[in-house]
């Protein structure tokens, strides 16, 4: 019938299909339902009431090739038989080939579906009716992508490109007093030393403490770090001291895809007018120990207005945004809830940057 072609764009937008030799030539200037143009991959999810934190996440892992292209191209995910309404994987995996999508009804995409499977499989620890942390939902949603479901081949994925592993060496410390049992002097027990791998998602970051009081309202009384200085709690350059020990830590294996994580929040998110507000600057490429890795996106972090505690204090409530990188052409992009606007490299630093995802060249 004559109506066959829009119910075949139609089904196409809902249930898109690619093929290797499409995938390789993405992003494209691609045109919705409406003729208007867009870029594959750069469009926007819903903030459909505060998932956004979601949302930045789910953007940033569309965005690592390796994991974009099995969701892309997997026999698992392909056709209307997919169990997207209870399953969280293939949730996941189908709207990330929306994102990707050359023919979109309009140029967003609703995460409503997988919000409802990921509120139910986290029994609401994670819902699109609470303002929760970025960096939680990330761990929450890679373990689960990593050891549920039956697709063994996403889970090597996951495990052989983002999973790193640290060497944790840790010596204990003998207290030694004087006569009148005063603390002089701390003995360093060496022959007590241990050593242990772990695994890691993320590697966590600890900004600099912030002045309590402010020189100026301008940006020049923002502390600045630099991120080699961060990176060097894992390099055996820096002890960090307890109690009764001194440990270091050393990466022994680099991932193809380092996440970094800048903790912002010591108090959690119930203050976030104490949150450390420090800039860190970094390039677009770095050096660590020796490993080139290129950054792909950057999860920001932004405050908002939403009303009054008190005549004198605002309510304030956190707003995410990511900017990702178009490798094709070195553009970057910032992705804010349902617009998508072109954005210069050298203002991204700027930003409170929360959670970033590099890629080893």
């Amino acid at each position: 019938t004559s109506a066959d072609p829009l119910l075949r764009d139609i089904l196409y937008a809902v249930y898109p299909t690619f093929t290797a030799a499409s995938v390789k030539e993405f992003p494209k200037v691609c045109r919705d339902l409406d003729d208007r143009a867009y870029l594959n991959g750069f469009i926007g999810l819903n903030d459909l009431n505060s998932n956004g934190y979601m949302n930045v996440v789910i953007l940033a892992l569309s965005h690592i090739p390796p994991l974009r292209d099995h969701f892309l191209l997997s026999n698992k995910y392909s056709g209307t038989d997919s169990p997207v309404d209870t399953d969280l994987t293939a949730s996941v995996a189908l709207v990330v080939k929306k994102l990707w999508n050359c023919r979109l009804l309009r140029r967003n995409v609703s995460p409503q579906q997988l919000m409802n499977v990921v509120s139910s499989v986290s029994k609401t620890k994670f819902s699109s009716d609470a303002h929760e942390d970025p960096r939680l939902f990330l761990l929450w949603l890679l373990s689960k992508l990593s050891t549920n479901g039956d697709d063994r081949i996403l889970q090597k994925t996951l495990m052989k490109q983002l999973q790193g592993q640290i060497e944790i060496k840790s010596t204990e410390i003998e207290t030694i007093a004087n006569e009148a049992d005063q603390t002089v002097k701390f003995k360093r027990l060496e022959s007590e030393s241990t050593i242990k791998k772990t695994k890691f998602w993320l590697l966590s970051l600890d900004l600099p403490e912030m002045k309590v009081f402010k020189d100026s309202n301008d940006v020049n009384s923002v502390p600045q770090v630099r991120i080699e200085e961060l990176l060097s709690k894992y390099t055996e350059q820096m002890e960090h001291h307890t109690k009764d020990s001194v440990k270091t830590y050393k990466v022994v294996k680099y991932p193809n895809f380092l996440i970094l994580y800048y903790n912002r929040f010591n108090n959690g998110f119930t203050s976030l007018k104490d949150r450390n507000q420090t800039i860190v600057e970094f390039s677009n490429e770095m050096d660590f120990q020796g490993n080139r890795y290129r950054l792909l996106s950057n999860i920001t972090h932004d405050c908002i207005t939403k009303g009054k505690l008190s005549d004198t204090e605002d309510l304030l409530v956190s707003k995410w945004k990511i900017n990702v990188l178009n490798t094709k052409d070195n553009d970057w992009y910032e992705i804010d809830n349902i617009e998508t606007r072109k954005v210069e490299e050298e203002f991204i630093f700027l930003k409170e940057c929360y959670i970033q995802i590099w890629q080893r060249l």
